[in-house]
């Protein structure tokens, strides 16, 4: 039985059912009660002040203390208390279990009461009650309003006297067992203890934390929803320095992160989405004899002159089986290769006409998941303009003179980024193939995209992601902006220590490296395989392009497989 189910059949029989509200019924999007008094809402060292007047009132005090004794403290001296009211409204969120248990009684003909050990005002939690979907209470009885709270069985005590109950008529649902467990029994009141959330799986203690577990949601809401929310925050910022200039998200990477910023800022209505690829601009290139950075467009395998010819839309030559390895970039053999072949003409006008159309030109911004700015190098080279990229991470093949940097303080990423981001590439990717190409129809331009099927595990992720940025928004916790630090840290601990389920489901997502290989990111074969054939061992964790999810599916146990990785690669991405 779920918690609600529980609930339910702990009340039957019961006349009346009263709950706790704060972790029973309302949750706060912050990691402590204190931790509302740190927000920006608040000035300088409000927090500071604000607990020491508590403390001193509650040392002053006999019984339970209330808001404005708090506040006639001279510590707090012209603050309002006003703004700590609409700060608690603000961070309180309904607990979803427990509030359709109480409503579900409520249906059923049982009244139901709210008692709470709380300094606020009883009209104040009843605002917070009914914003959270609880306008169904028969009463409200908070400890402030009488001068003795559940933990001395006060509180009880005054509720039954105050509603005229018999004690075994009432059921108490709480969370805490000293308060409302035991405190109900010195008033004779049977209750039921409120199991605590499972907290979330990745992310550290804390406002996020307290945030995710609130809501409940997957992993995904966990570990891919603050990366790209965060991110297309950043972008924004980096946006109103610039208005005037149009801003572009880069197909496909970009996909979610534009779509979550068009949530998040949709006054902008010079932003876009541009559907080009290395693959669309060869062409381009080679027509306009931009041989080099034609060869840096190229995927950085082994590959035939058949192969280069096919990704560059050129004609097939004779010597279609010649091999080329571009593992280290380009080389000038390639170079001198790609000027030997024939290309459509026309391919420079259709591809400058489309880029043209959507808004290519000089200082153009540029959002895209980042390395080395290969694709705004190409852009700058075939249109003859200088952009400005906006990028989630980098490595250190990047100009920053033209290019900011959301993660890593704009430094080049570390190894445990580069072990993850060909699973976040795929996550966050629009469901398409790559951009091959333009074609001209009716006096406009088109892209050309190739056809791929979008994996269920990615379309929850992009559910999720897009569903905690519109909560995040929402939230009290929007006018704290989260640091590329907080955002990207639930990801990486998921890709450097998986639990095996999440190792299993990422670990089947089919990655691309370039345009000819495709294979899953981490599926081992049967365990008995590499007992008796422990090479195809070391050749699967090779090929494998995320490895602590191979070695995690492999041996099973929760081992440090991070450290394992980090000390093979010597610490080079």
């Amino acid at each position: 039985m779920n918690v609600t189910e529980k609930l339910m059949n702990a009340a039957q029989g019961c006349s009346v059912v009263a709950f706790d509200v704060f972790d029973t019924l309302l949750k706060r999007d912050v990691s402590t009660p204190a931790a509302l008094f740190a927000l920006p809402l608040f000035p300088g060292d409000f927090a500071t002040r604000r607990r020491q007047a508590e403390r001193q009132a509650r040392a002053a005090a006999n019984g339970e203390i209330t808001l404005t004794q708090i506040y006639a403290s001279p510590l707090l001296k012209g603050e309002n208390p006003q703004n700590e009211l609409d700060a608690e409204l603000a961070a309180c969120t309904s607990n979803p279990a427990v509030m359709e248990a109480a409503r579900a009684c409520h249906a059923r003909g049982q009244k139901i009461y709210a008692v709470s050990d709380m300094y606020l005002p009883a009209s104040q939690i009843e605002t917070m009650l009914r914003h959270c979907g609880a306008d169904f209470l028969d009463g409200v009885f908070v400890s402030s309003e009488y001068g003795v709270q559940k933990r001395s069985g006060g509180l009880f005590r005054a509720f039954l006297h105050a509603t005229g109950l018999n004690p075994k008529q009432v059921l108490f649902v709480g969370d805490d067992f000293r308060a409302d467990r035991l405190g109900a029994a010195l008033a004779g009141i049977r209750s039921v203890g409120v199991p605590e959330p499972e907290p979330p799986i990745y992310t550290e203690k804390g406002n996020l934390s307290a945030f995710v577990r609130n809501r409940q949601g997957s992993v995904f809401y966990e570990t891919l929803g603050p990366p790209v929310t965060a991110f297309a925050r950043w972008v924004g910022e980096q946006r109103r320095r610039c208005p005037q200039m149009p801003l572009l998200f880069l197909a496909r990477d970009m996909e979610l992160v534009y779509r979550v910023y068009r949530q998040l800022c949709p006054q902008d209505d010079r932003c876009g989405y541009l559907r080009v690829s290395r693959r669309s601009l060869c062409p381009a290139l080679l027509a306009a004899g931009q041989y080099v950075l034609a060869a840096d467009a190229l995927p950085r395998q082994e590959l035939t002159a058949g192969q280069i010819a096919r990704y560059c839309g050129a004609d097939i030559p004779d010597n279609a089986s010649r091999m080329f390895s571009l593992r280290q970039g380009r080389t000038g053999e390639v170079v001198d290769f790609l000027q030997t072949l024939t290309v459509d003409p026309e391919a420079v006008e259709r591809t400058l006409r489309y880029l043209q159309e959507q808004g290519v030109g000089q200082g153009t911004l540029l959002v895209d998941i980042g390395s080395g700015g290969t694709i705004q190098r190409l852009l700058e080279g075939l249109c003859g303009v200088s952009l400005q990229g906006l990028y989630l991470a980098c490595d250190e093949r990047l100009d920053h003179s033209r290019a900011q940097v959301f993660l890593f303080d704009g430094q080049s990423a570390p190894l445990t980024y580069w072990a993850a981001q060909p699973v976040l590439e795929k996550l966050i990717s629009e469901p398409c193939g790559p951009t091959l190409g333009y074609r001209e129809e009716n006096g406009r331009v088109f892209p050309l995209c190739g056809h791929a099927s979008m994996d269920p595990v990615c379309t929850q992720a992009h559910r999720d992601a897009l569903r905690f940025a519109v909560d995040w928004k929402h939230s009290i916790l929007y006018s704290v902006p989260l640091t590329a630090a907080q955002a990207i840290q639930p990801f990486l601990r998921m890709m450097q220590s998986p639990r095996l389920a999440d190792a299993v489901r990422l670990g089947n997502l089919i990655l691309e490296d370039g345009d000819s290989h495709h294979a899953p990111a981490a599926r081992p074969r049967r365990r008995r395989t590499y007992l008796f054939r422990p090479g195809q061992f070391w050749d699967d964790l090779h090929a494998a392009r995320w490895k602590v999810g191979f070695l995690r599916r492999v041996f099973r146990l929760p081992l440090p497989y991070d450290r394992l990785y980090a000390a093979w690669k010597g610490g080079r991405p």
